[in-house]
């Protein structure tokens, strides 16, 4: 049953506008980087569309949170530079001056320059500033959030999060990720009140991806207790976006059980990524941030085979011919799915199994 301490993670972005993020033209909903500060996605729905959802939620007790960026925007397609099509930050004093993060503990680089060429917004200047404080003050009264997830929160200098923090007047979660640095990360609880639990994400991970000993999370525990304000309302999860999935690591749904289980009954706030509860293996941003866990090929990479033939060899299910079956488009290591593979190319065909022999 869901309560009114349950938050609902929308990461409804705004659409890019055909933005270019990295190296590569994208239209993905999950890639951060717009170009307009305030226009609706179509592509999302309509605004009215997310107000009933909003609506809908709060009359269920569910609590909504919105992904929001305030360290950067887009980049322009062609000419990288070219700012005409951004709204509202379309001047280059907008922005930093054009530098590239190279030294992630460089703090000056991690706030002044860019994340993978994104136009970096300077929030020194006045001007930005109070454009993106209006900004969470409007949405926040506009559409009713609960809460916030805050984007790339150690690229920004802390004093401009205690002001946005105090603009949205509810609840935000920074995510403060720069390497397994316990009191980095806890630097970012009070200018922000809650930050995702990263350091105890990197020991979840030796613990249970490298079958370090258990001693790695209560030792974070104990770290985290000199470095935190209050480790109750930090964010607890066993699955990250930006980094391989539990099951890439290392394919054993016992071991993931044993980790989303002490998501649930550790001290702070579960979460859970999108695709976790189909067991997705994906590997890379931005694969590992794919909603649906899809590919677009008929061939798994070798480094899923294993876990595919464990899947379904798992279930018992009845092996047919692939003559019998339709061949699914987008495989996944799904539990509906029959494996084939060759020894030889390292690779694993996947059909749909017929009706009769579906769970």
């Amino acid at each position: 049953m869901l309560t009114a301490e349950v938050f609902v993670g929308c990461r409804r972005q705004r659409h890019l506008d055909f933005a270019i993020c990295g190296k590569q033209p994208h239209r993905l909903p999950w890639l951060r980087c717009e170009k307009h500060l305030r226009r609706e996605p179509e592509m999302f729905g309509t605004k009215q569309d997310l107000l009933d959802l909003i609506r809908d939620c709060h009359q269920r007790d569910i609590w909504v949170m919105m992904d929001v960026v305030a360290n950067h925007m887009g980049i322009a397609p062609g000419d990288p530079e070219d700012l005409s099509g951004f709204v509202p930050f379309n001047e280059s004093w907008h922005y930093h001056t054009h530098c590239l993060i190279q030294d992630f503990m460089n703090q000056t680089e991690v706030e002044l320059c860019r994340l993978f060429n994104l136009m970096d917004l300077n929030q020194t200047e006045p001007w930005v500033r109070r454009t993106l404080l209006n900004w969470i003050a409007d949405i926040t009264r506009e559409y009713g959030f609960d809460g916030y997830r805050i984007d790339t929160a150690v690229e920004v200098e802390k004093s401009f999060w205690s002001e946005f923090w105090a603009s949205s007047g509810v609840f935000m979660l920074g995510e403060a990720n720069n390497g397994d640095r316990t009191c980095y990360t806890g630097g970012y609880q009070g200018p922000l009140p809650s930050v995702l639990n990263f350091p105890l994400y990197w020991a979840m991970r030796r613990a249970f991806n490298e079958r370090q000993p258990m001693t790695e999370i209560s030792k974070s525990l104990e770290a985290q207790a000199a470095c935190f304000s209050d480790l109750t309302v930090l964010g607890l999860f066993a699955d990250n976006h930006d980094f391989p999935r539990f099951l890439n690591l290392s394919y054993d749904t016992t071991l993931l059980s044993n980790a989303i289980t002490y998501v649930l009954f550790g001290e702070g706030i579960p979460l859970f990524t999108t695709a976790q509860s189909r067991n997705t293996t994906a590997a890379t941003t931005p694969t590992a941030e794919n909603p649906s866990g899809q590919t677009t090929t008929l061939t798994l990479r070798c480094t899923s085979q294993k876990g595919a033939i464990q899947d379904v060899l798992a279930l018992n299910f009845e092996w047919i011919e692939a003559s019998d079956c339709e061949l699914l488009r987008y495989p996944r290591c799904r539990r509906n799915v029959l494996v084939s593979c060759s020894p030889t190319a390292f690779t694993c065909s996947v059909v749909i199994l017929n009706s009769s022999s579906a769970p």
